[in-house]
This record gives C-alpha cells, sequence and structure tokens, in this order.
C-alpha cells in the first residue's frame, strides 16, 4: 500500500480495488485503517485536489467534475459539496474549450454545431453553450 501511495495519491476506494488483487479482505480493512488513521488515505482532501485540477486544467463543467470524482470512489454528496465550495464558473470553462478549439463567430453551422455537440459531450448543459458562443461571438471573451 506505501508503495502505491508513493506513486500518487488514491481515494479508499480505488487502493482496496488494488488491494484486493494482493490480500485478502480482512488485511486490506486493518491496511486502510492503519492508512486512514496517520492521514495517508484522505478522500476530502484528494477529492478537492482533483476538481481543482479537473476544473483549472481540463475546463470540466460542475456537473461532470461531480460525475468524475465519483468514478474516483469519492461518495456523491461529498463530491457535490466540494464542488459547490469551489468557484465555479461553467461558461468561462466553456469559453476556455471553445477557444481551445478555435471558435470562431465566421464558422460555418456545421462547424458550430460540431463544437455544441462537443460542449454537450464535455458536460455543459445547453444555456451554458449558447451563452458562451453568444458572449464570443458578442467580443466578451472572458
Amino acid at each position: 500500500a506505501f508503495w502505491l501511495l508513493s506513486k500518487r495519491d488514491y481515494s479508499e476506494k480505488e487502493l482496496k480495488d488494488k488491494l484486493y488483487k494482493e490480500a485478502d479482505a480482512e488485511t486490506i480493512c486493518v491496511v486502510l485503517e492503519y492508512l486512514k488513521d496517520r492521514g495517508y488515505i484522505d478522500d476530502e482532501s484528494y477529492a478537492k485536489r482533483l476538481a481543482e485540477d479537473y476544473k483549472e486544467f481540463r475546463h470540466y463543467p460542475s456537473r461532470r467534475i461531480v460525475e468524475k470524482l465519483c468514478e474516483k470512489g469519492i461518495c456523491r454528496e461529498t463530491a457535490k459539496i466540494i464542488v459547490e465550495e469551489m468557484t465555479t464558473d461553467d461558461e468561462a470553462s466553456a469559453i476556455a474549450l471553445l477557444h481551445k478549439k478555435c471558435y470562431t463567430q465566421s464558422m460555418d453551422l456545421p462547424s458550430r454545431q460540431k463544437l455544441q455537440n462537443y460542449l454537450v459531450r464535455q458536460g455543459f448543459s445547453y444555456d451554458v453553450i449558447h451563452s458562451a458562443m453568444r458572449r464570443i461571438d458578442n467580443g466578451e471573451d472572458v
């Protein structure tokens, strides 16, 4: 377990899943309790760091951040609280992704629709997408 944690942080669930390949359930429970008691595993701080990374570097919307944290084994309620505490601006994230994809007002309709579909797949709502495109079209970039 220490070797795994030396490589990167893990949620309790992720570490448990990794350890099930190597040990029995009773041993894993003892090891996880030991690691939690000494602060080697802290799902809340792990989730906060991960959520910030998703927001800053991947420009994920709030809804997708919650889903990604749940995939990592973080409780949905904890994930929602962490995302609510963050200052997330989904519209700014959508604008950043549109700039990354070289969106311009002069794009033809199929290209605009393709970008809209991309943002939907990323987890943005239609309202946020249209608002972000309108702001870029009007020259109100964030």
